[in-house]
């Protein structure tokens, strides 16, 4: 359906213009000159195309490697140069800076920013280039960066193969009885959560442990920013789960569970987090405080990544 070449030289520009009389005006639209092969992704998906890694990474105007960013698994982002401490470059450099400047901004992942912007900066990440998110004005446009990211996983956050387990945690969980039932039902549904957990690849974890933590932090300026854990729950579901085979239906018929599971995980971060294994080679040590909840009286020990802007 279309024509791409990568590093069109100046002859070769030229021999294809003189063909172009003798060309239909429909054909030659779907011819593309491109400069480097990573621009591929603006006109196709990574998942799409299959090239050899030493093709793909090649950049032909400063010979320095570069791959894209959006659209790759996670598995293969984490272990790339697009990746702070096994976190993607682009969700830590959104998260510290809302951290830092936009945690009281009202409707914070709620409120749409410009999708141009956000399309533009997603470019220049995929690109290789240096992006210094602190100059953009929107604090909504971070945001929409972020769950963009997040949105275009090939494999969700959270993998195709584990949601039925968890929709099945949320389906069965009883919300009636009394205050002791109830904390009693939470704690169960935190330790199956956590069972599941622990079984996802090493970098979901990481991402997993750094973004909930970090919604928590969203969620406790609610009364600033007005999105409370099951607003955010909201608007993260389609972004962080999808159902086997992508069934929109089966999506939709299980929002109700989506919002509660994610509320759980949003509410709960310390306490589910603290529960965890991780990798004892993880970056540096945070301890967070003493929590006490229904019950709970849990000294959460988390895994935190120096955060840092920029590309590296």
């Amino acid at each position: 359906k279309s024509f791409f070449v990568i590093h069109p030289g100046f002859w070769l520009k030229t021999m294809f213009t003189c063909f172009k009389p003798f060309v239909s005006s429909k054909a030659w639209k779907k011819l593309h000159f491109i400069d480097s092969v990573t621009d591929l992704y603006n006109h196709m998906k990574p998942d799409q195309i299959k090239l050899p890694e030493h093709v793909l990474g090649y950049k032909q105007k400063n010979g320095a490697i570069a791959q894209p960013l959006f659209g790759l698994p996670l598995s293969t982002v984490a272990n790339s140069h697009h990746a702070v401490n096994g976190i993607p470059v682009v969700c830590e450099d959104a998260m510290n800076l809302i951290e830092k400047q936009g945690l009281e901004v009202q409707g914070i992942f709620r409120i749409s920013g410009s999708n141009a912007l956000v399309s533009d900066i997603k470019m220049t990440y995929d690109r290789g280039e240096e992006v210094d998110l602190s100059t953009v004005d929107d604090m909504h446009v971070v945001a929409g960066v972020l769950k963009l990211y997040l949105r275009d996983l090939p494999d969700p956050l959270f993998p195709q193969t584990t949601y039925n387990s968890l929709m099945d945690v949320f389906k069965s969980w009883s919300f009636g009885g009394s205050e002791q039932q109830q904390a009693d039902a939470e704690r169960e549904a935190i330790d199956k959560l956590v069972a599941i957990f622990n079984t996802l690849p090493k970098e979901n974890k990481t991402l997993l442990r750094r973004l909930f933590l970090f919604l928590k932090k969203v969620s406790d300026k609610r009364e600033e920013n007005k999105m409370s854990a099951s607003n955010l729950a909201i608007v993260f579901g389609p972004n962080l789960l999808k159902p086997p085979g992508g069934n929109e239906t089966r999506l939709i018929l299980d929002t109700g569970s989506i919002s509660k599971f994610l509320t759980l995980c949003i509410e709960k971060a310390d306490v589910i987090i603290g529960q965890m294994q991780f990798d004892s080679d993880s970056s540096s040590t945070i301890t967070t405080s003493t929590t006490n909840n229904n019950n709970y009286n849990t000294t959460a020990t988390t895994q935190l990544n120096a955060s840092s802007s920029g590309l590296k």
